[in-house]
């Protein structure tokens, strides 16, 4: 596993840190297992910061158990638990995040309350916008069709400002460049770490764009063995590439075990 210059881990968290998308992760005892490795990491050289495309509010448990900073909603916020007067800062340009919250999303739920009427909607989201498919939906079929309305519906300047990326369950609409790259510039700034010190790591379609900077930028991609399709084409793309590490363990369990070689470098 190429970790030999690695300062800093930037952690996916649903699929990556937990298992996907699990209601009550704070009960899994894996998960408060790498809680408290990643405590343990900051009196060290090394250091983690969660970066997700989820809420704020899902994942503050996590962040304050950890004590990891949390660059939620790719990069559009930012949660230091270690920072004791617990205001989130707010990342993103405050036009590009109206676009999507008070223009863009109104226009999906109008859609999709009549074309998809069991779909639910993330309502905590600050800076993009997240929608769950209905139980008996593929979710191809669920983004493909937001996409459509939104290519008839905007402006080809307006439709050029958006953005879709998805899961298992669900799409996230976002604004143009509000992808995992900024968290990637944000994280490698709050902690002085460059690039090449960095290493990603993630299971999702939404990761990509961080896995392709850091790359850039000659750090190090780890990829838990529960990845999603677009991921597994992305590492069969950049199959050659000595700074990917496709792991045989999933999830929490993969987190454990790459923390773990972390601590062992340090003797």
């Amino acid at each position: 596993m190429a970790l030999s210059r690695t300062k800093l881990i930037l952690s996916d968290f649903d699929g990556s840190i937990v298992p996907d998308h699990i209601k009550n992760y704070m009960e899994d005892q894996k998960v408060l297992e790498a809680a408290n490795i990643v405590r343990c990491l900051y009196p060290t050289p090394y250091k983690f910061a969660t970066m997700t495309g989820g809420s704020i509010e899902r994942i503050t448990p996590w962040a304050e158990l950890s004590g990891a900073p949390l660059f939620a909603e790719n990069g559009g916020v930012l949660l230091d638990p270690r920072d004791k007067s617990g205001r989130i800062k707010i990342l993103m340009d405050k036009e590009e995040a109206d676009f999507i919250i008070k223009f863009i999303s109104p226009m999906i739920e109008k859609e999709l309350d009549k074309s998809y009427p069991g779909y639910t909607k993330s309502s905590t989201k600050i800076t993009m916008a997240t929608y769950f498919k209905p139980e008996n939906v593929a979710i191809d079929e669920f983004r493909d069709h937001v996409l459509s309305f939104l290519s008839r519906e905007l402006s080809k300047e307006q439709y050029a400002r958006i953005f879709v990326t998805y899961g298992k369950t669900l799409i996230d609409v976002n604004h143009a460049g509000a992808d995992k790259v900024r968290a990637v510039k944000f994280a490698s700034k709050f902690f002085d770490a460059p690039i090449d010190r960095i290493t990603a790591y993630g299971d999702g379609d939404n990761d990509r764009p961080a896995f392709d900077a850091v790359l850039r930028g000659r750090g190090t991609v780890i990829i838990p063995a529960n990845h999603d399709v677009e991921v597994r084409k992305w590492a069969e793309k950049n199959s050659g590439d000595l700074f990917i590490t496709k792991h045989h363990l999933e999830s929490t369990e993969c987190l454990i075990d790459v923390l773990g070689q972390l601590y062992r470098r340090l003797g």
